[in-house]
């Protein structure tokens, strides 16, 4: 299985908590009051933005071939 992996950049907030970002994935964006929080809410939001891109990549690609 091939692992792919992104930078992450964490940010502490003014308000309190933490926040990251991804360079590669301006769109993906996540904050929590803990690490360990911040950690599971950017691996979901990791999964779900390449999940997005996949899905419209497929369905260009079938646009593609039935037209």
């Amino acid at each position: 299985m091939n692992k792919l992996f992104y930078p992450a950049i964490f940010h502490k907030a003014e308000e309190g908590g933490f926040w990251i970002s991804f360079p590669d994935m301006p769109e993906c964006l996540t904050e929590g009051r803990h690490w360990h929080l911040l950690y599971l809410l950017s691996l979901s939001c990791l999964y779900n933005i390449t999940y997005f891109y996949v899905s419209q990549c497929f369905y260009v690609f079938l646009r593609i071939i039935l037209y």
